[in-house]
């Protein structure tokens, strides 16, 4: 074997000249071509690699009996007409870029609602609870993407990558000294944005949210109207439904309570898509279901009783003029439109909003004034007060009244 083969057969006719590096694949090829001299190039798909001549003794000579073979012709000249078809130069391949991003083809307000922005999965987890507060001053004004203190070309943000010919290559200008005399100046002359204040006593239980807030009497039904009406909300909420074609669908859902201050009171629930639409459905809905509720000298309840709504329970307490309202804020709102002005009411259980009020309104309903206690026992009510000096005085008479016997 001829020293420095590396793979495959020994070729024909290896006597000290170039030898051949063969890959696998093509071994058998090679065994078939005699050794090739210097400057000849050969198909790269053959892994076929001339390599300059080594200085090695003579090879040994082969056994006898053993045979060689050579290339015919016909293969030569194959081989020559690949090598030369390979040899030809090729175009470049003229890959299309843009000059253009996403940076400089949509606005700014878009851009930092990309930044800014949070999903609807990130929202249930409470995030972005900012994302909608308004600023004092809206610093973005007067800003351009790319555009800093720095005064830097960055081709394809605030400059073309190219123009003309020439590729525009990043590179800083002179500082610009006047832009942010420009930018104070903007911001000076804009308009200060105030939060809304509402006076003291319109406002709900916690600031300026909606739970506790009045929102007007209820519109008009035909010739009626709701004059001395007041609609307050006792909650509002953000719901969602998943429908099979649109998906998860939102909406705001508000329970309201509305009366005359007179005895006259009703609650309803309304779900609408916009909070307007919310506001009208609830306090129109709660207009068409007053109950009128009897009151002890209009400013208490008749007696003391216990009501229950589910997991709510309430233990109301008549109490005398003066008291006040001592009670859970949502009864404290349902007492001020009714027109309740003292009252002690303890609340075990649940607070849900809804639960309270319907105890409440249950309750209230099934107060037993004295015209019915009197009806009950068959008796004649005697009252007794201080400023009589506890003498007693015939409050009301029984329709029929029990016979001595």
């Amino acid at each position: 074997m001829t020293p420095g083969w590396r793979g495959g057969r020994q070729p024909a006719g290896a006597d000290g000249g170039a030898t051949c590096r063969v890959s696998p694949r093509a071994r058998d090829t090679l065994a078939r071509c005699p050794a090739r001299p210097m400057g000849t190039r050969l198909p790269p798909q053959l892994g076929w690699e001339l390599q300059p001549p080594v200085s090695r003794p003579r090879p040994l000579s082969l056994p006898s009996g053993s045979k060689t073979k050579h290339c015919s012709s016909s293969s030569l000249s194959k081989g020559n007409s690949v090598s030369q078809r390979l040899n030809q130069p090729h175009l470049p391949q003229v890959q299309p870029a843009r000059s253009t991003s996403f940076f400089n083809k949509l606005p700014a307000d878009q851009l930092w609602k990309g930044v800014t922005s949070v999903s609807n999965a990130g929202k249930k987890r409470g995030r972005g609870k900012g994302v909608g507060k308004k600023m004092a001053k809206n610093l973005n004004r007067g800003q351009m993407i790319g555009v800093g203190r720095e005064n830097i070309v960055w081709p394809g943000l605030n400059a073309p990558i190219l123009r003309g010919k020439e590729l525009i290559q990043q590179q800083k200008l002179p500082q610009d000294t006047e832009r942010e005399a420009k930018l104070i100046k903007m911001r000076d002359t804009m308009g200060v944005f105030r939060p809304l204040r509402l006076d003291p006593l319109e406002r709900g239980w916690s600031g300026n949210k909606m739970p506790g807030r009045s929102i007007g009497p209820p519109d008009p039904i035909g010739e009626d109207s709701f004059d001395g009406f007041d609609t307050k909300v006792l909650e509002l909420k953000t719901v969602t439904h998943m429908s099979g074609i649109f998906g998860r669908k939102r909406r705001m859902s508000m329970f309201v309570v509305t009366g005359n201050g007179n005895g006259l009171g009703g609650f309803a629930l309304a779900k609408a898509n916009t909070m307007p639409a919310t506001m009208r459905k609830a306090k129109n809905r709660a207009g068409q279901k007053l109950i009128y509720i009897e009151r002890y000298n209009d400013h208490t309840v008749f007696h003391d009783f216990f009501s229950q709504f589910g997991y709510t329970k309430l233990f109301v307490k008549k109490k005398p003029e003066g008291y006040g309202l001592v009670c859970h804020r949502a009864i404290r709102t349902i007492c001020e439109v009714i027109g309740i002005k003292d009252i002690y009411v303890k609340v075990e259980g649940s607070t849900n909003i809804q639960n309270l009020t319907k105890a409440f309104f249950l309750g209230l309903i099934n107060q037993k004034t004295h015209q019915h206690l009197s009806e009950a026992k068959q008796l004649h009510l005697v009252e007794f007060r201080k400023e009589n000096l506890d003498f007693p005085g015939l409050w009301l008479p029984p329709r029929v009244a029990r016979c001595a016997t």
